[in-house]
Formats: C-alpha cells, sequence, structure tokens
C-alpha cells in the first residue's frame, strides 16, 4: 500500500525507519533501494526524489534523533548546557536498538554528520574562528555517542553527561551554549560546574 499525504519530512523519516527494520534482518551491503521503497510503503521515485544514496537515508535517520532531542529540549523547562546533553543522550538511548544494528553494519561514523547540521551554525565551511572550537566539541560529543554505542549503552544517559561533564572544560560548555544560541535564535545557559 502506498503513502499519500505525507509530508517531505515523514516520508524522509519512513524511509529511514523503513532502513533500520531491514538492518535486523539482513545486512547493509545486500539491501536494495528496492526493498528500502517497498518496506517504507512508497514508490522508488519517490525514494530518488528524497536521497541519493542509503548512506543519506541513515544520515536522515541520525538527523532524526537530533530533531527529537532539539524537540524535547525546546520543550523542557530549563534550558542549560547540563539538559542539552542529557537530553541529547536520552534521546539516542531511546534509539538504542536502531544504533546498533547501524554501528554493527559500520555506519556510526555518518552520525558526525547529523552532529555538525544540527549543532554548527553555518556548517562545516563556515567562516570565522568560532566553528574550530565547535567542531572540535561536536568531535568529541560524537566519539562519546560512538564508543557509548558499541558498549551497548549500557550506562544510563545520566551517567554518560556526567562522565562528559567532568571532561569538558567549562570553555567548551560555552562554545555549546554560543552554538546554539547560533543556530536557534536563543541561549542555553552556561552553568559552571559546582553551580
Amino acid at each position: 500500500m502506498r503513502k499519500k499525504g505525507m509530508t517531505p519530512e515523514m516520508t524522509q523519516k519512513s524511509i529511514a525507519d523503513a532502513l533500520i527494520r531491514l538492518l535486523a534482518e539482513k545486512e547493509y551491503s545486500e539491501i536494495t533501494v528496492a526493498e528500502i521503497a517497498d518496506t517504507a510503503g512508497i514508490n522508488r521515485s519517490t525514494y530518488y526524489r528524497n536521497f541519493s544514496s542509503k548512506e543519506d537515508v541513515v544520515r536522515c535517520y541520525y538527523g532524526c534523533i537530533m530533531q527529537k532531542c532539539l524537540a524535547e529540549f525546546e520543550t523542557s523547562g530549563t534550558k542549560t548546557n547540563h539538559m542539552y546533553l542529557l537530553t541529547m543522550f536520552r534521546a539516542f538511548h531511546f534509539h538504542r536498538e536502531g544504533l546498533a544494528l547501524c554501528d554493527r553494519a559500520r555506519l556510526t561514523p555518518l552520525m558526525l554528520d547529523a552532529l555538525n547540521a544540527h549543532i554548527l551554525p553555518n556548517g562545516i565551511g563556515g567562516r570565522g574562528s568560532d566553528v574550530f572550537p565547535t567542531a572540535y566539541y561536536i568531535g568529541g560529543i560524537c566519539n562519546f555517542l560512538a564508543i557509548w554505542i558499541s558498549r551497548g549503552m549500557g550506562e544510563a544517559p545520566e551517567e554518560i553527561v556526567r562522565i562528559c561533564e567532568t571532561l569538558l572544560p567549562d570553555s567548551s560548555q560555552r562554545r555549546l551554549s554560543e552554538a546554539f544560541r547560533s543556530v536557534h535564535g536563543r541561549p542555553i545557559h552556561f552553568i559552571a560546574r559546582g553551580e
């Protein structure tokens, strides 16, 4: 049955979810575009209107998790770096089964693209010196996530945030706040350790 009346975002999420379902059944290299389209309930032309490769679908999957994170953060009452990190790690933890499938298929490196797209103000090609420290920070968060995913996400999101905050210097936490303001038009509040 073909799906009608879906927004582009809904279609892309449906395609990404279909790929994740297929990853539970077979190897990534064996999954065809036709199978993804059929599982998503769309035709191949709709697939190609939205994506040019399976890797783009995986990037979309990670991006959907980041969108969920940002939506939940926006509705939280507390706008701090701690809450931002906690919301992000909770959103990824919620999707741990799909993330484990992506990790098994060695697709976790594509997660960096989604983090860059959602946190860096003007993408990795942005101008100015602010892009370097923010990119450095994003790389650290991406590696935290990658290691956590590869280890089965056994630690609670709260524990991962605690570890992250003990390792990140206060200046990096300030940069996260500045990057969030650049992207989303409003600041999150920096709270130094011990406050």
